[in-house]
């Protein structure tokens, strides 16, 4: 089975989190996640952190507070993530043509999201005071 380690920034700011909605015809397509990807072979995951965000929303993030990762096992594949707290620098826009919003945390836990993703808005609700 593929095990891919994702690097994942939290970003808040006045007190919502940027989610951007996967495009369509990719693995789990229309579902709402929060920025990051994949790191590559030989990158770090503080690098990769930054190189995915730059890419998806073409903002710079400082990195605030690193969380625990998370693993989690899909059909076909399992991921390790790694989340990062941070604050933006910059207006976020989706530079892959996905869908971006700033949203409050209640709205947070309703929206489809994949499953890797559920531990990180429990995470966020219990210790969200950031």
């Amino acid at each position: 089975m593929e095990h891919l380690h994702v690097a994942i920034a939290l970003i808040r700011r006045d007190g919502r989190w940027l989610v951007q909605q996967r495009r369509e015809g990719g693995h789990l397509a229309g579902r709402w996640e929060f920025p990051g990807g994949k790191v590559e072979a030989g990158e770090c995951v503080e690098a990769a952190l930054h190189r995915e965000v730059a890419e998806e929303v073409g903002i710079a993030v400082v990195v605030l507070q690193t969380l625990a990762p998370i693993d989690h096992d899909y059909v076909d594949r399992r991921v390790t993530l790694h989340p990062f707290v941070c604050a933006a620098i910059g207006e976020a826009a989706g530079r892959e043509a996905q869908r971006l919003r700033w949203v409050a945390l209640e709205e947070l836990a309703r929206l489809e999201t994949p499953e890797a993703n559920r531990a990180l808005i429990t995470t966020l609700a219990v210790d969200g005071g950031w």
